[in-house]
C-alpha cells in the first residue's frame, strides 16, 4: 500500500512536470510573472522557457533583466547584438549551480518597448469593446507600476478612457444609475475629474428630468435635494443674480455648455438644477387663483432668492386675487390694498379698485338713511378724496333729515353754507373737520320717538317684514323683527306733523 501512495505521488510531480513545461515552451513569461513562481524553480529546472523584459545590464557573457532575481548567461556575440535595445525575449533554461539559480539562453529575441507595444495593441482595438480597452488599461497600468513607468501609466489612463467612452455610448438615454457607475469607475481608474464630474451631472440631470415630469412628491424632493446636494458642489449656494443667459444656453445644450464650463461656471450650473427642483416642490403648493401667492413668493425668496421675476410673478398673482376679491373686502383690507398698488406703481388700478369697491357699498349704506349717506361720504373723501361726490351724499342725508346735525355741521366744515334752502360754497371756507365717529350717533336700544333711520340702527338692521298703510294721507309702518312662530318685536311708526317723517309710536312683543 505505501508503495503505491510513492508511485502515485512520483506520477503526480512528473505529470506537474511536464505540463508546467510544456507551458513554459508555448508561452512567453514577464519577469513579474517569473518571479511570483520562485517556490516552483526547483522544479522548472532544466525546463526550456521563454522570459520577457527590460534590458538593464549588458556585460561580458550575461545580462540583466530589471526586476528579475537569477542573472541570465549568453555566448558574448549574443550579448553584444543587444546593445542599445530595451525589450527582449530570452530562449533558454533555468539552471541551479552552487545552489544558485541562473538562466542560460540560447536564443534573444528583440521586442518592441512596451509603448510601443501599447500602441500597436491600441491601433487593432479601435471601435472595440469597453472590456477590451480595460483589459489593455490593466495591462497597461500593471507594468507600469512593475516598472515603475510614468509614461506606460499615461497610457493606461488614455486606455481606461477610451473604455469608459465606449461604455458610455452603450448607455441608454435615462439610465442615470449606469452613468453614476461609470463615474465610480472613473474614480478607481484614477481618471480626470473633470469627466467623473460630467458623469455625474448628467445622471443627476436625468433624474433631475424625470422628477420634473412627474406628479407632485415631496419625499421625492427631498432625496433628490439631498443627493444633489453631495453630488454636485455649489448647488446649495444661492446665485447673486440669475444667469439668464447662461439659463438659456445650458437648456439648448446641457451636455456641451457643461463639457465646456469652468469649475466656477459648473457650480452655477450645478445651482440651476438644484434650483430647478426646489421651484418644482414649491410651485406644486401654489393654488391656481393665486390665493396663496405671497406665501408662495416668500418661499421662493426664502429658498430659491435669485428667481425674483418668478418671485414677483407670484407676488402679483396674489395682488390680483386680492383686487378679484376686493367686493368683499373690509375697509381696512381695501385701504390696504390700494396702498399695495401704488406701491407697485399701479394708481390707477387702486383708484378703480376703490371706485369700484364705494359703489358696491352704496345701495346698502343707502339703506340706512341719512347715517349711512354721512358714511359714504366719509369714505368718499378718505379714500378718494372726491369732495364734489362726497358733498352730493351730504346734501341728500340732509334733505332725508334736516335735523341731523352731524350731516349740517360737516358740510359748515367742507365751506358749505345754506342759502334759500340750497347749499353752496360759502367764500370764506373753514377748515375742514375731521369726520366723527359714526358709532358714537348708533343708538343702544329702541324708543318710542325715535325717526326710521335711528330706529333701524337701533335694531341693527332692516325688520323681518315691513307692512305699509296709507290713508287720508297718513303712511303707518309695523316692523316685525324675528320668524313666525317665534317670540317677535314689533315696532308701529306713524308719520308726523312736524317734521312730516315716519316716528316710533309703538313697541311690543308677539308670538
Amino acid at each position: 500500500m505505501r508503495h503505491r501512495n510513492t508511485l502515485t505521488s512520483v506520477v503526480v510531480i512528473v505529470l506537474w512536470s511536464l505540463t508546467m513545461t510544456a507551458h513554459a515552451a508555448d508561452s512567453s513569461w514577464s519577469v513579474l510573472y517569473f518571479n511570483s513562481r520562485k517556490a516552483e524553480w526547483e522544479q522548472l529546472a532544466g525546463a526550456s522557457l521563454r522570459i520577457e523584459g527590460r534590458v538593464s545590464l549588458l556585460g561580458s557573457g550575461q545580462m540583466r533583466l530589471s526586476k528579475c532575481e537569477v542573472p541570465i548567461h549568453a555566448d558574448e556575440a549574443l550579448i553584444r547584438s543587444l546593445q542599445g535595445k530595451k525589450h527582449v525575449e530570452i530562449s533558454g533554461q533555468l539552471k541551479k549551480e552552487n545552489g544558485k539559480f541562473q538562466f542560460h539562453a540560447d536564443r534573444i529575441k528583440v521586442l518592441p518597448t512596451d509603448v510601443e507595444d501599447f500602441e500597436s495593441r491600441s491601433t487593432r482595438l479601435r471601435n472595440s469593446k469597453a472590456s477590451e480597452w480595460y483589459e489593455l488599461g490593466d495591462w497597461a497600468a500593471e507594468r507600469s507600476q512593475y516598472y515603475d513607468d510614468a509614461e506606460l501609466g499615461k497610457k493606461s489612463h488614455s486606455a481606461y478612457d477610451k473604455g469608459v467612452a465606449a461604455e458610455w455610448r452603450e448607455l441608454k438615454a435615462d439610465d442615470a444609475d449606469g452613468r453614476f457607475q461609470l463615474a465610480q469607475k472613473i474614480s478607481t481608474y484614477k481618471l480626470a475629474e473633470t469627466r467623473r464630474m460630467e458623469l455625474m451631472h448628467e445622471g443627476n440631470r436625468i433624474l433631475c428630468s424625470t422628477f420634473l415630469r412627474a406628479k407632485p412628491d415631496a419625499d421625492a424632493a427631498t432625496k433628490l435635494l439631498a443627493k444633489l446636494a453631495k453630488d454636485l458642489p455649489g448647488s446649495t449656494k444661492a446665485l447673486k443674480e440669475y444667469p439668464a443667459d447662461l439659463t438659456k444656453r445650458y437648456e439648448q445644450e446641457p451636455l456641451g455648455v457643461y463639457h465646456d464650463s469652468a469649475d466656477d461656471v459648473r457650480s452655477q450650473l450645478h445651482r440651476l438644477l438644484y434650483a430647478s427642483v426646489v421651484t418644482k416642490s414649491i410651485l406644486d403648493d401654489a393654488a391656481k387663483s393665486g390665493s396663496n401667492g405671497d406665501l408662495i413668493a416668500d418661499r421662493l425668496e426664502k429658498d430659491v432668492p435669485e428667481a425674483k421675476d418668478l418671485i414677483q410673478q407670484y407676488r402679483a398673482k396674489k395682488l390680483a386675487w386680492r383686487v378679484e376679491q376686493s367686493g368683499s373686502a373690509t375697509r381696512a383690507e381695501i385701504e390696504q390694498l390700494a396702498a399695495d398698488l401704488r406701491a407697485g406703481q399701479q394708481a390707477d388700478q387702486a383708484r378703480m379698485v376703490l371706485t369700484q369697491w364705494l359703489k358696491g357699498r352704496e345701495s346698502r349704506l343707502r339703506e340706512d338713511g341719512p347715517l349711512g349717506l354721512l358714511q359714504l361720504a366719509d369714505e368718499y373723501l378718505a379714500l378718494l378724496q372726491d369732495e364734489p361726490k362726497a358733498v352730493s351724499f351730504l346734501v341728500e342725508a340732509n334733505r332725508i333729515d334736516p335735523l341731523f346735525d352731524n350731516v349740517s355741521n360737516k358740510l359748515t366744515s367742507l365751506g358749505y353754507e345754506k342759502s334759500g334752502g340750497i347749499w353752496v360754497k360759502s367764500t370764506g371756507q373753514k377748515p375742514v373737520v375731521p369726520m366723527p365717529d359714526l358709532q358714537q350717533f348708533i343708538p343702544t336700544a329702541i324708543a318710542i320717538g325715535m325717526n326710521a333711520t335711528t330706529a333701524r340702527l337701533a335694531m341693527g338692521g332692516r325688520p323681518t317684514s315691513v307692512a305699509r298703510v296709507v290713508a287720508k294721507g297718513k303712511t303707518s309702518e309695523v316692523w316685525s323683527y324675528g320668524q313666525p312662530g317665534t317670540s317677535r318685536l314689533v315696532i308701529r311708526l306713524e308719520t308726523a306733523t312736524v317734521p312730516p317723517e315716519l316716528r316710533v309710536v309703538d313697541i311690543s312683543s308677539e308670538r
